[in-house]
């Protein structure tokens, strides 16, 4: 009999000593979750975020950029050879200030007439090559900042592009 309360108190401390060690594992487990969710925020904080943030639109910052002014649509006919094909745009263009914002309403006429000259001497191949609308982007951009006199346009932006 006293082998049997022997057996007993050796099952009952091994039984113990299982608790324990799952509770040991359990703590480890979410120790090392809490430090893997730290490892993902510094990432984040010091690595993306600060590569991201040279575009102050992203995440929501406080950093406005400019606003951005509509033009209204326009269709224009593209340079090809072949017959006739049509382009249809929505220009945004993003004013760095309200003083360039002022200027570029006052001069709208003028930047339509760049913009009508620069897209009808394209061609559909042209634009749509891979790359074509940027370098198209970019060189409207330098053409109407060559004009205006109270600053730049940060961007153009296109709404709607549709060639047929």
């Amino acid at each position: 009999m006293l082998e049997k309360k022997a057996v007993t108190s050796s099952k009952t401390s091994e039984s113990s000593d299982q608790k324990i060690s799952g509770k040991a594992r359990v703590s480890w487990m979410a120790l090392i979750l809490v430090l893997q969710i730290l490892a993902a925020l510094a990432v984040a904080q010091f690595l993306i975020l600060p590569a991201q943030g040279r575009d102050p639109r992203l995440f929501g910052s406080s950093e406005a950029r400019g606003s951005i002014l509509m033009m209204d649509d326009l269709v224009v006919t593209l340079n090809e050879p072949e017959g006739p094909r049509y382009l249809k745009v929505s220009p945004g263009l993003e004013c760095e200030n309200s003083r360039v914002e002022k200027e570029v309403k006052k001069r709208m006429p003028e930047l339509r007439d760049l913009l009508i000259a620069g897209l009808s001497k394209r061609s559909m191949p042209e634009l749509s090559a891979q790359g074509g609308r940027e370098h198209l982007k970019k060189q409207l951009l330098e053409e109407f900042n060559g004009t205006l006199r109270s600053g730049e346009l940060l961007n153009i932006y296109f709404s709607d592009f549709v060639m047929q």
